[in-house]
């Protein structure tokens, strides 16, 4: 008998069935708690307010139940381990034997629990989008429950050690505790924060709620125009309005010097960033000459007018825009065969309550200053994000590797299989079970604990 035949034995496997009972039983469970009930006559698919709930608790069972069957599977095994080591056996087999086992029954769990739960909620055109993300947060929690299995002695320890892995997934992901709301030392207005980064789940819920709400059969007809749209009345209605309202407490005598200081940092980098754009060729000059003669009349009128044209070309764009949109409206209309069809296609494919949280409905704040830089936090789904490291705000549509822009669906579950990569590459050299047991061995030395405790 070898490793990798020990991974396919089904032995243990047999009383993890109840999981695939467990696990046909919990979609009905949860989901008919998420389907709203009400006076009306059908199920609206676009009021239903639990969707983005569905989604997160999508991610926190597959988590969970990949945590669940992988936490017991090395630990079984480790008595027949430590009598076979002596035969040299491969590693490498008994590994990929376990993991390709727990990917298949996380693919069937995942499978069973999209086409119920989708189906429920009446969720169109995105199945096998929901299955891939749902069956590749399970096998990442595949393997990080294996490494709890392979670094712990016993059952009881390594069931313990599950909560201490969920409760952060659950509670850093974005939906639960809004980054925003968190200290300002550790949280950026323009990024994701770095401890949100390193959770699974956040990759995850942010890859459902912006695959939901950006390619769902009625959206994804309108989503690139209106995300032209949005920008143009972000630059028109706050973003222009914001810069003139500094220009203008600038030239006003009531500021004080430290005041002025900042007000001129900010003013020439927006005015740097205009000269980087086909906007405008004079705002270089601007941005060069503010500090010195902001308070002439001269550059009064330079800046207004440099300002009004770019405000005028916006103006125009928005109206170009806007017929495009009309035409895209009228053309659905036509295919679907009226007004009223096109209301039940918009009912049945697009939530309100996704779209919510998408576009920051529920932020008062739509635009704000940091380190003396404009940021813009209206409509977060359709903003392209600056950074061409990949880095980019909650809910962003898509994210930039050296200048290339990737779908954010595609991106963040790159992310996820490369986390999960690196918990294979942990698994493969028993990393963890290396550093536990040398951990063990220094207590092991006399007078150690002593020493540690009088330090």
């Amino acid at each position: 008998m070898s490793l990798g035949h020990l991974a396919l034995t089904e032995k243990g496997h047999l009383k993890n069935g109840k999981n695939y009972t467990k696990q046909k039983l919990k979609p009905i469970i949860n989901i008919s708690l998420f389907k709203k009930r009400s006076c009306q006559v059908r199920y609206i698919f676009a009021n239903n307010e639990n969707l983005p709930v569905y989604i997160l608790m999508s991610i926190i069972v597959a988590l969970f139940l990949g945590l669940i069957i992988s936490a017991e599977e090395i630990l079984r095994d480790k008595k027949i381990i430590k009598r076979e080591s002596f035969l040299n056996l491969s590693r490498l087999s008994y590994v990929n034997s376990k993991v390709s086992l727990l990917m298949v029954i996380s693919a069937i769990q995942a499978l069973l629990f999209v086409l119920v739960g989708n189906t429920f909620l009446g969720i169109n055109g995105l199945g096998f989008s929901y299955w891939l993300i749902i069956f590749s947060t399970a096998v990442c929690a595949n393997l990080i429950g294996l490494n709890i299995s392979s670094a712990l002695n016993s059952v009881v320890a390594a069931y313990i050690a599950i909560p201490f892995v969920l409760v952060p997934q659950l509670l850093l992901n974005g939906a639960v505790v809004d980054y925003k709301t968190m200290h300002k030392d550790i949280v950026s207005e323009k990024y994701t924060p770095v401890y949100g980064d390193l959770m699974t789940s956040r990759w995850a819920y942010e890859a459902l709620m912006v695959e939901q709400f950006k390619n769902n059969p009625f959206q994804k007809d309108f989503f690139e125009v209106e995300r032209k749209l949005s920008h143009t009345n972000y630059i028109i209605s706050l973003y222009i309005q914001k810069i003139q309202s500094s220009f203008s407490k600038l030239t006003t005598a009531q500021n004080n010097q430290a005041d002025k200081t900042k007000l001129i940092k900010l003013l020439e980098n927006e005015l740097i960033k205009f000269s980087k754009t086909s906007l405008g060729s004079g705002f270089i000059e601007l941005a060069n000459n503010l500090a010195k003669d902001y308070n002439t009349e001269e550059y009064k009128t330079s800046f207004n007018n440099e300002i009004e044209v770019v405000k005028n070309k916006f103006i125009g764009k928005q109206k170009k825009y806007k017929k495009e949109k009309e035409t895209i409206y009228k053309n659905l209309v036509k295919t679907l065969g009226g007004e009223k069809a096109f209301l039940k296609f918009k009912e049945d494919n697009h939530n309100q309550s996704v779209a919510n949280y998408a576009l920051s409905r529920y932020d008062f704040n739509k635009i704000t200053v940091v380190d003396n830089e404009i940021i813009q936090l209206k409509d977060p789904i359709y903003q392209i994000p600056e950074s061409n490291y990949g880095r980019a705000h909650f809910y962003a549509p898509v994210k930039k590797i050296a200048g290339i822009e990737i779908d954010t669906y595609w991106f963040n579950l790159t992310i996820i299989w490369l986390m999960t990569a690196i918990m294979y590459f942990i698994l493969l050299v028993d990393f963890i079970r290396r550093g536990v047991e040398y951990i063990q061995h220094l207590k092991s030395i006399k007078g150690w604990s002593k020493k540690v405790l009088r330090v």
